[in-house]
């Protein structure tokens, strides 16, 4: 079964693997981003009001991360939980959550289909594509 469970000081180098396994599908980041710059990047998020995030669990192991920043999603996967439906299940999850933005949008490589899968699934719905990027829109509110 699959959970949610807050960030915490320590994880952030575990988010750090997992961005740095994924960047290549990330519209913002075209390189492996440094330590330094990831922990400063953590740090300001964290006084952000409209970032939200949480390390997703499977109750045995910790196997992604998911966050919200503004109203955009993103979601990184261990690689040996990749293509397994964990994905579309976390971003089930995170509509029960609470307090988060009502539209919620997720931009996607259009080379990554796993993801692509994950968002329609869940009940996004495409809204357009830019830059090589599919855009998914959602309410939170009608879930």
């Amino acid at each position: 079964m699959l959970s949610f469970r807050t960030v915490k000081k320590n994880d952030w180098e575990f988010i750090l693997k997992l961005r740095n396994e994924s960047y290549k599908y990330f519209k913002e980041q075209k390189s492996k981003i440094k330590f330094e710059e990831h922990i400063e990047y953590m740090k300001k998020q964290t006084s952000n009001p409209n970032f939200f995030h949480w390390i997703i669990t499977n109750n045995i192991e910790d196997i992604g991360y998911i966050r919200i920043l503004e109203e955009d999603i993103s979601f990184m996967m261990k690689k040996e939980f990749q293509n397994k439906g964990f994905g579309t299940e976390s971003l089930k999850l995170l509509l029960k959550q609470d307090r988060i933005p009502e539209k919620l949008i997720g931009r996607v490589d259009i080379k990554n289909l796993a993801s692509i899968r994950a968002f329609e699934k869940a009940g996004f719905k495409k809204t357009g594509i830019e830059l090589k990027m599919l855009t998914f829109e959602k309410s939170s509110k009608n879930n």
